[in-house]
């Protein structure tokens, strides 16, 4: 009985830390995988930062339950390791909502941003320029 209990206990442990770890990878034939987690962290390091002036962004304010401020998600369907497409949210709170779409060009870490599917996409410095700014709702 104990050891169907701790076999119980590893396993569930085991997923709930793969629940975590973000291991969505967009792959193409002779190149190296590009992981989410990459993505990420140009993003956070290179975009999010610029965005934040358009939510009057405050790492200070920015704490509750549920973590607040820009995330972006890959649309693995037409991605691959040299173009990245997807769209970038906005959470306040517990609240998520889309605020646009980019496209990533990973060998030369240049990102593009639209509003709308519809709109041309523009360098993230004349997006930010043309968006009005929003107050953060927290």
């Amino acid at each position: 009985m104990k050891k169907l209990i701790v076999i119980s206990f590893v396993a569930a442990a085991t997923l709930l830390i793969s629940s975590f770890s973000n291991t969505s990878e967009i792959t193409n034939d002779n190149q190296s995988e590009v992981t989410n987690s990459d993505v990420w962290k140009y993003m956070k390091e290179d975009v999010f930062v610029k965005l934040n002036a358009l939510v009057n962004y405050d790492e200070t304010r920015m704490f509750s339950r549920c973590p607040s401020g820009f995330s972006q998600y890959i649309d693995e369907e037409v991605s691959d390791n040299k173009m990245i497409y997807g769209n970038i949210t906005f959470a306040q709170g517990c609240a998520h909502e889309d605020f646009c779409f980019y496209k990533l060009n990973w060998e030369k870490k240049e990102t593009l941003l639209k509003k709308t599917e519809e709109a041309e996409y523009v360098a993230v410095d004349d997006f930010v320029k043309t968006q009005k700014p929003a107050v953060a709702r927290i």
